[in-house]
């Protein structure tokens, strides 16, 4: 190991589930930055775990390995971040290509304890460093049926409550948020711990929305204690958005459906604005439990819906190496 390595005093907290080939590429970009974060911690919750000897320099990071059998994103983040060695956690995505730099500017804003949590970009998507930017009307229109957004709403580019949110577009300097997006921030385990804020283990396995659900409820205990949370463009990686399926596509639009109205219920209960614009996912959770339900039409239900999702996002073509 070179003596000119430089360590971050952050623990890296990456779950994952199916995903050998992208996992092993996430580690290797972490572990190409300037700046090096002491301990990786990877909660696999596969049959046959992910083995940190085939990572051949590891630089002088620790890289821990912790088996789970119940495959739930939420239970792995919260053992992640309680077996972490450093209070500063970084919760990755396995499947993210990170900037050589990111660690390291990361690392200068977390010096401020001002600060309780700081979030990067997807270079993807957020109309950073030269990236394209999307049009952003159909996903007004779809997005509010989905409950993502409410467009009226026009805040510059403070993130709002939402369902499932996006980040503005496009991110020019550094901006106040009130949530962050799962594939990469950073928070303070002292702060979960005082506030009593952990990833909500109600959200099934792996169907996202944990991310917005954790980090609104961390974001508003910052606000009150006079914290301050983040948004950084300078701190960047490239979501892959894998193709490398953790779960049947059907299986997880029906558990994306049941977590989506269970957040609904749990930050809108009867409010006019859940009843407004989620109130429709209703309609989906019980046809999707319908036992007498043919099998073609829930697969017909299972593709409209994944055809709306993707009009939103659209699936990213596999990183070729």
């Amino acid at each position: 190991m070179s003596v000119a390595e430089e360590y971050a005093d952050i623990t890296v907290v990456i779950p994952t589930y199916n995903r050998p080939e992208v996992l092993k590429g996430t580690i290797e970009s972490y572990l190409a930055g300037r700046v090096l974060p002491r301990q990786i911690v990877i909660v696999d919750q596969t049959s046959e775990p992910f083995n940190p000897a085939s990572i051949l320099d590891k630089r002088g990071v620790d890289i821990d390995v912790v088996c789970s059998a119940i495959p739930s994103l939420t239970l792995a983040r919260n053992i992640g971040a309680r077996v972490s060695s450093n209070d500063i956690i970084l919760f990755s995505d396995d499947d993210i290509v990170v900037n050589g730099d990111s660690v390291a500017v990361l690392a200068d804003a977390m010096d401020d304890n001002r600060l309780a949590l700081v979030a990067g970009v997807d270079i993807a998507e957020n109309g950073v460093h030269g990236s394209p930017v999307r049009p952003g009307l159909a996903r007004d229109i779809v997005g509010t049926l989905l409950g993502m957004k409410k467009p009226w709403r026009k805040d510059g580019y403070i993130v709002r409550a939402s369902m499932r949110g996006r980040y503005p577009m496009p991110v020019s300097q550094r901006v106040p948020t009130e949530w962050a997006m799962g594939y990469f921030f950073c928070v303070r385990r002292s702060l979960m711990e005082l506030w009593g804020v952990w990833f909500d283990e109600g959200l099934k396995r792996y169907a996202y929305a944990e991310d917005l659900d954790f980090s609104m409820r961390y974001c508003e205990c910052a606000k009150k204690a006079g914290l301050f949370c983040i948004l950084d463009p300078n701190i960047y990686v490239h979501h892959l958005a894998s193709s490398e399926w953790r779960t049947p596509s059907d299986e997880a639009v029906r558990y994306f459906i049941d977590n989506r109205r269970y957040i609904a219920r749990k930050v809108y209960p009867g409010r006019w604005w859940y009843l407004l614009t989620m109130g429709w996912f209703d309609t989906l959770f019980a046809l999707t439990k319908l036992p007498s339900a043919p099998a073609y039409s829930k697969c017909l239900l299972m593709n409209v819906y994944n055809g709306l999702a993707s009009s939103i996002c659209p699936k990213r073509k596999e990183h070729k190496k």
